[in-house]
């Protein structure tokens, strides 16, 4: 297992890309935003044949990080 290494940015605006693998929980995703990022990108497939599914969030993924983000928000 690979762990991001997110440093710490203070008050400074910065965001964060996420390519780690579907299934991954969105895990660097969430500490991301725990650790102050503003903006997050992460890549979304509509199908399991879209050339990027392999890095991409499925919608039932996609759904349950932007409830997780609502509730890191709220633990700031």
């Amino acid at each position: 297992i690979v762990l991001p290494r997110i440093p710490d940015y203070g008050n400074s605006l910065w965001g964060w890309s996420s390519h780690y693998p579907k299934g991954d929980r969105c895990l660097d995703v969430l500490i991301a935003v725990s650790r102050g990022a503003a903006v997050v990108e992460r890549h979304y497939a509509t199908s399991e044949s879209d050339f990027e599914a392999g890095w991409s969030s499925d919608t039932q993924e996609f759904t349950q990080m932007a409830k997780d983000i609502k509730k890191v928000e709220h633990m700031r």
